[in-house]
């Protein structure tokens, strides 16, 4: 159920809110917004420019997730994917961008520990335009042609199977 936290303020896509490091971000229309529980903060004047050459309509569809002290946002139809660095507070652009992204908790050597401080090393995501999944922050040496494997659970429907367990290697 949705609720009412400000006025003035509201939120333009269903997917833009993003929490990370006890803070809540999102997209209005008037620019994107956060708020730690006490206090109300605009954070889009560097990059209110930018924010007018995506028309509203692209706005609505953006995506947010959060990595490692970065609020991102992906505008699959434009193609761009907006990140704001929380602790100072400066913005960046990638030139590309995600459909749907989800964050991954990092829980090391012991995958039964969840209790710790979590560390959010990985987005997952689906490519736009595509049904291609995407791993996103995910290793340091990632994109210089290091093996990655993962593993998928979830409905097959080409297969007849409620479910199945697939994995994934990319060279």
């Amino acid at each position: 159920q949705a609720i009412t936290l400000f006025d003035s303020v509201g939120c333009i896509a269903s997917q833009s809110p993003v929490v990370g490091r006890g803070i809540l971000a999102w997209l209005a229309d008037s620019g994107f917004w956060t708020f730690d529980g006490s206090s109300l903060n605009y954070i889009s004047d560097d990059i209110w420019e930018l924010l007018q050459t995506i028309t509203p309509g692209t706005q609505t569809s953006v995506v947010g997730f959060y990595w490692q002290n970065y609020f991102c946002w992906s505008f699959p139809e434009s193609n761009l994917t907006l990140y704001w660095h929380a602790p100072n507070q400066q913005w960046s652009t990638l030139p590309f961008a995600l459909t749907y992204a989800s964050s991954l908790r990092s829980v090391g050597s012991d995958p039964t520990n969840v209790t710790g401080s979590a560390t959010y090393n990985q987005v997952v995501g689906a490519r736009t335009g595509t049904n291609i999944v995407d791993s996103w922050f995910s290793d340091p040496v990632f994109d210089l042609g290091v093996p990655v494997e993962s593993d998928w659970q979830g409905p097959v429907s080409d297969v007849g199977l409620p479910d199945a367990t697939f994995t994934v290697k990319y060279l």
